[in-house]
């Protein structure tokens, strides 16, 4: 079986082919426009292709493609849908633009904030009038950035408001959110036709930027209230494939606030691996209708990923919390060092000019 793992050069993108090389029946082919130096250095795939998507599908002919960046997933939604595992064109459009996911709140558990898209800083300062806000990208499949935060409605003293306004003025429609606050939780799983088939479960620990950002370390856990809530929303959207949703947990007044949905891989996916799971096999049999039955909660709890050379040790010096570099060596406590020296070397180069400049 021949499959195309896409964003070849990613973290993510790089842990699906190293578990999927494992099967020796495989044939992988790792694609990407950008830079592939890192992945080719592993070698996991049997084949490289530095080029567009299109190019790879007509030059390999593929069985599967599996997706990794959502420039990808919607490119197997238009192009490719019988080669790939993907939920219907109306679900992914309600998690792909997050205004639409407002819809989500009509179901008896889910909690989404309320926001609005704007393209004029006068729609954006009037919205935030008095709130706490965050700013992100309507549609990341056309525009990706980190979020902006703005505290107390102050959008035109923000230190982000140079980037806001050159955003809008390059014709950029933002997605405008009213802040909640709590702990970043996530529900991760590949689901078929609304059944989820493979999941887990991760508290974040630290994220960069440090002001919002992804995950640079993260804890497995189970809480079977954010299963209840995310079962709910998968049942709904009728998907298929792989998801991620993002919470906020409120400790305060014990309430789930939904974030985002991420309709592909994450990053944070080497933890899944940590705690016995191989997402990229479970997606291919059910892809080839092999898959029996779904996992049950049996994962490890408590296991701590952390991404050392991938943003952890540069959110450890900006927060200024260098003794937490001691929890490394800790019991239950997984990281993706050693996997190859050459790699750990430009990564620490990269690592060591982030936290100086």
């Amino acid at each position: 079986m021949l499959v195309i793992i896409t964003e070849a050069n990613t973290k993510n993108s790089i842990a699906i082919q190293r578990e999927l090389s494992k099967n020796k029946s495989l044939l992988l082919i790792g694609v990407s426009n950008d830079k592939i130096n890192i992945a080719q250095i592993f070698k996991y795939c049997t084949h490289y292709f530095n080029g567009n998507l299109g190019d790879a599908v007509k030059y390999f002919k593929p069985d599967l493609i599996i997706p990794i960046g959502s420039l990808s997933v919607k490119t197997c939604s238009l192009y490719y849908r019988n080669i790939s595992l993907l939920p219907d064109e109306e679900s992914l459009e309600i998690a792909f633009n997050k205004d639409k996911m407002t819809i989500l709140n009509t179901l008896e558990n889910v909690n989404y904030p309320n926001c609005t898209v704007v393209d004029t800083i006068e729609q954006l300062i009037n919205y935030c009038i008095d709130k706490d806000c965050v700013i992100k990208s309507a549609n990341e499949t056309l525009l990706n950035f980190d979020p902006f935060y703005i505290s107390n409605g102050d959008v035109t003293n923000s230190s982000n408001f140079i980037k806001i306004r050159s955003l809008i003025d390059n014709g950029a429609k933002l997605l405008v959110q009213e802040r909640v606050n709590g702990v970043a939780r996530g529900f991760f799983c590949i689901a078929d036709k609304g059944v989820i088939a493979i999941y887990y479960m991760h508290e974040r620990i630290r994220e960069l930027p440090i002001t919002g950002g992804s995950s640079t370390a993260a804890e497995s856990i189970y809480c079977e209230e954010m299963y209840n809530i995310s079962s709910e929303i998968i049942n709904y959207l009728k998907w298929t494939g792989p998801l991620m949703i993002e919470y906020k947990y409120d400790q305060l007044n014990k309430k789930y606030n939904l974030i985002e949905l991420n309709p592909k891989f994450w990053g944070s996916i080497d933890l899944s691996y940590a705690i016995g799971f191989n997402f990229g096999k479970c997606l291919i049999d059910i892809y080839q209708n092999n898959f029996i039955n779904p996992v049950k909660n049996n994962y490890q709890v408590g296991v701590k990923f952390y991404w050392i050379l991938d943003g952890d040790l540069v959110a450890l010096f900006k927060r200024r919390e260098f003794f937490k570099i001691k929890d490394y060596f800790k019991k239950n406590a997984k990281n993706g060092l050693f996997e190859s020296m050459q790699v750990d070397v430009i990564k620490f180069f990269w690592t060591l000019k982030k936290i100086i400049f």
